[in-house]
């Protein structure tokens, strides 16, 4: 009963296999040869690496299993992680159905960094950062994050010196709940917030949301408010709201602020809607650099 068999010529796909009690056999239906592996389902997670190699463990162990080379990671049970300090080097997936627990105790730390030329997928996980000092991503110049069901705490991009594209996250009928951010909740990267996908940002001491280009698909909601300061492309039937951006003392931050690298300027298609309400000492307004050319 704590045994799933899974096909790993690409990845980890679930055979839901079925022990049969009277022959002592698992068995499992396949349209194909494949590779397979049996894995203990009862640990916290299972694992197989780009190089075809599988285990069961800790979650720990999963990320140390794909460290050099990449793979896939199932997560069979909610799991934590303590002192979370993982870089990804390789592609990575981590899926399944469960909860994972990361905290962070070092304030120059990030839970995960995803470093250049790499990629972590999270696909049906739920991603808790606890902790009061650290980060929650840095995701490098290069490199991707994608998200396709749940939800993650705080990011930020990076960029090392020798690299000029910006990380890109890519958000998928997920949902990103950031509260209570000590300082930006982004600092850079391509994000792309897909139909279905909700994020929210409540109370942050500093930005709110800065990054190098945000696109907001149609279905897609962003939700920014009690922020202290604050190319963005709604596209139809996407909608944006900024709510309380400023502080009480100074006017300086506006609630959408382009900056003068932002070329392509500030876009709204039709069906789409940016709505800008109840700024800090009437702090509701939208600039743009003047280099950043208006569409």
């Amino acid at each position: 009963d704590n045994t799933k068999v899974y096909c790993i010529d690409n990845g980890m796909e679930d055979m839901r296999a079925v022990y049969n009690k009277d022959e002592n056999t698992l068995e499992w239906t396949t349209e194909h040869l494949s590779t397979f592996a049996a894995l203990d389902a009862s640990q916290e997670a299972s694992w197989t690496t780009a190089n075809g190699t599988s285990g069961s463990g800790t979650l720990q162990a999963a990320l140390e299993a794909v460290d050099e080379v990449g793979g896939t990671i199932v997560v069979n049970k909610n799991a934590t992680l303590s002192n979370a300090n993982f870089t990804i080097k390789k592609n990575v997936t981590i899926q399944g159905t469960g909860v994972i627990t990361a905290t962070v105790t070092n304030e120059k730390q990030h839970a995960f960094t995803v470093a250049p030329n790499s990629t972590l997928t999270l696909d049906g996980i739920t991603l808790k950062i606890d902790g009061n000092t650290g980060y929650g991503f840095d995701v490098q110049y290069d490199a991707t994050l994608t998200l396709n069901n749940r939800a993650i705490v705080d990011i930020s991009s990076s960029k090392p010196e020798d690299t000029t594209n910006p990380g890109k996250i890519n958000v998928n009928n997920s949902v990103i709940t950031a509260n209570n951010i000590r300082g930006n909740f982004s600092n850079g990267g391509v994000w792309t917030i897909g139909t279905g996908s909700e994020v929210t940002i409540d109370t942050c001491q500093s930005h709110g949301f800065s990054a190098s280009a945000i696109i907001v698909e149609n279905g897609a909601t962003v939700d920014i408010k009690n922020v202290a300061d604050g190319k963005l492309e709604i596209q139809d039937g996407g909608v944006v709201n900024v709510t309380n951006a400023g502080t009480a003392d100074s006017d300086t931050y506006d609630a959408v602020y382009l900056h003068e690298n932002a070329s392509n300027g500030l876009i709204v298609q039709e069906g789409a809607t940016l709505n800008v309400t109840a700024g800090k000492d009437g702090n509701d307004r939208i600039e743009l650099s003047t280099a950043a050319a208006s569409k």
